[in-house]
């Protein structure tokens, strides 16, 4: 498949391949989202504020004010539902017995593209799941304990930034969850592991967000607030007639101009229709993130499947295990 085919817009291609020699250079970190868990039927993040919601009404007997900011709204579930019913909550989502596929193509094919690092905010096991299904195996870190001192090591580590339920360990490692408010205060504003961790990707590393819409408000305050220290820091060494790396952030997000069928939608309709993209594109620039744009083709955003795919071609001599039951879950 040619990357051309894969875009609606001419500019997208320059990044596509601007993105493939980050890749290259040894240098580029994947940042995965819960958007590319969707087709293993995990729920986006929003779905999942909005399944706690039901849970805690159905719960309390009664239908509870929605409070319009979601990070609010988990604290307010938690403090109804209890500790031990929120914690059991997530495990029914996340833990060994979720009703949920251990991956998908997508995530196989993403682990076989050589980047330096895996990083996601994702609190299920495709990651982990596709690694061992390429038949590798990757040292895992989850919060609190992120150390970046391996994210450009020979072999690629997997960090989970936000936590991960441990089917192994399901009650001890759920505890350490960011989903609710003061979990995200407390671990992006009050401990600095989070903060550092950031610091030491965002400046020594390329990034490709998959899966992410970039709109989780504390992670993107620390890209901007960490994004003008390295400018800041870049002005002042330029000065001196020395120059700091480019670091390189790119984002592939879909077209969101879509009134009709998916399937009915042409590549025509998305470049005639309203420039809601191209501001967005402008606000995530200030950020230094490139983003494209690609057409979703299906509900399921095949297209961003396809995407995944020519990358792993382009960039990865690897062959891709045929797909094998997953039957048991270990951790280096």
């Amino acid at each position: 498949m040619e990357g051309h085919q894969l875009w609606a817009r001419p500019q997208d291609i320059d990044v596509l391949e601007s993105l493939i020699e980050s890749i290259e250079s040894g240098n580029c970190v994947v940042f995965i989202g819960s958007g590319l868990s969707a087709n293993a039927k995990f729920p986006l993040w929003d779905h999942l504020v909005s399944m706690l919601y039901e849970e805690t009404c159905t719960y309390a007997g009664e239908v509870l004010e929605r409070l319009d900011d979601p990070y609010t709204l988990v604290d307010q579930c938690r403090d109804v539902l209890g500790d031990d019913r929120y914690f059991r909550f997530l495990i029914d989502k996340f833990g060994p017995n979720a009703n949920r596929l251990p991956t998908t193509t997508a995530y196989q094919n993403i682990d076989q593209i050589p980047f330096c690092a895996f990083v996601t905010t994702n609190y299920d096991h495709c990651l982990i799941n596709a690694s061992r299904q390429n038949r590798v195996v990757r040292e895992l870190h989850a919060y609190p304990r992120l150390p970046a001192i391996h994210l450009r090591s020979v072999e690629p580590h997997q960090y989970y930034l936000h936590g991960f339920v441990d089917p192994l360990h399901p009650q001890e490692t759920v505890q350490f969850i960011i989903l609710s408010q003061n979990d995200y205060k407390r671990s992006y504003e009050e401990e600095e592991e989070i903060g550092s961790f950031l610091y030491q990707l965002i400046t020594n590393c390329a990034l490709l967000f998959v899966g992410f819409g970039l709109k989780d408000e504390f992670l993107m305050k620390q890209l901007g607030r960490i994004t003008s220290i390295y400018q800041r820091r870049s002005e002042e060494l330029m000065e001196k007639s020395l120059i700091l790396p480019q670091r390189n952030r790119y984002a592939i997000l879909p077209f969101s101009n879509i009134e009709r069928d998916l399937t009915e939608i042409s590549i025509t309709d998305y470049r005639e229709g309203p420039d809601f993209e191209e501001r967005e594109d402008a606000k995530y620039e200030e950020y230094g993130v490139h983003v494209l744009r690609y057409h979703p083709q299906t509900e399921s955003h095949s297209g961003l499947e396809k995407i995944i795919a020519f990358l792993r071609d382009r960039t990865s001599k690897k062959p891709l295990p045929p797909t094998a039951e997953i039957r048991d879950f270990a951790v280096a």
